[in-house]
């Protein structure tokens, strides 16, 4: 794709209001330039993002972080896509579609005391999780079922500073932090990406596809804290450093994504 062709791209993307639209039109793109010249494209946006941290970039690059994450690729698009990436090496997008280890699991989900005498059940809690009530929700907020969570991200009751207190909590759930990024209202919010990339009970996987999207200031504070996944914080400093910089290898296997 020419320098023009993908610049309409990005102002195409960065005008459309919203993020399901956006992730059809890439993913539309994706098709007809085929798997591998999508690579060399979407290597490009994420490295842009990087570097000038500009909203149309930043607008770009989560439209892949999303695309990535979405049913429109299956697969044998996947695969592709990153035998594309390793053959042109394309390691900072090929890092994005690689699953690394687990970090850590919390305790065993507590369901939270609803008042009722007994434990509800999963439709009782899901039920509740809709009610516009201030009481109920902060209830709502400790149960550690994603199901219930997903529910409660769409209350209209719920705040920022709700969903900033449910994406920090330690211990807490993978799943439910996952829950939280793939809501587009919230995850769109940038003291709530930075609180789900900050909580090391979060899948790395999906902390990886966030990192690109934070200020140099986080990424560098978040360099302190050895709570992180390793490849969380190899990633950190090869986002400050740039690509070239020699860094430790992650250990572990990994998984395609």
């Amino acid at each position: 794709m020419t320098l023009d062709a993908r610049q309409r791209l990005v102002r195409r993307l960065a005008a459309l209001g919203e993020p399901g639209q956006r992730v059809a039109v890439l993913s539309e793109e994706a098709q007809r330039l085929g798997m591998g010249a999508f690579a060399d494209l979407a290597a490009v946006l994420v490295s842009r993002a990087s570097e000038t941290r500009a909203e149309p970039d930043r607008i770009a690059l989560a439209t892949v972080m999303e695309l990535i994450d979405s049913d429109l690729l299956d697969d044998t698009d996947r695969m592709a896509l990153l035998e594309a990436c390793r053959d042109a090496g394309h390691q900072q997008l090929m890092r994005l579609l690689v699953t690394p280890p687990g970090q850590r699991a919390s305790d065993a989900p507590r369901v939270p005391d609803y008042g009722k005498g007994r434990t509800l059940t999963l439709g009782e809690r899901k039920s509740m999780a809709r009610r516009p009530n201030r009481k109920v929700l902060e209830q709502v907020l400790t149960d550690p079922h994603p199901a219930v969570i997903r529910n409660l991200l769409r209350n209209p009751k719920l705040t920022e500073l709700d969903v900033l207190r449910l994406a920090a909590r330690r211990p807490n759930q993978a799943d439910v932090l996952r829950e939280i990024y793939k809501d587009r209202k919230w995850s769109a919010r940038y003291r709530v990406k930075l609180a789900l990339a900050r909580n090391p009970y979060a899948s790395p996987d999906m902390v990886l596809k966030i990192l690109p999207q934070l200020m140099r200031q986080d990424l560098d504070e978040m360099l302190d804290d050895r709570n992180l996944h390793p490849s969380v914080l190899v990633s950190c400093r090869r986002l400050l450093l740039g690509e070239d910089a020699p860094l430790p290898s992650d250990d572990g296997d990994s998984t395609v994504h």
